[in-house]
């Protein structure tokens, strides 16, 4: 098994950093309105990062 996560830059100051997050995990949040960072205007992203991920990951290894 594997956990689709998706990298959110941003910076604190001027130091940057980075939040490593479940995808699913994090939409079904921002769909209950409950994910403290990202809105629903992530959502399409987060998505395509899903889709993305997952088609590369359920290809046979040649």
């Amino acid at each position: 098994n594997y956990v689709p996560t998706y990298i959110h830059p941003y910076y604190v100051g001027q130091q940057r950093t980075f939040r490593v997050v479940p995808i699913e995990e994090t939409l079904a949040a921002i769909k209950a309105g409950t994910e403290p960072v990202f809105g629903p205007e992530a959502i399409p992203e987060l998505e395509k990062v899903l889709a993305a991920t997952n088609q590369t990951l359920n290809q046979p290894l040649d």
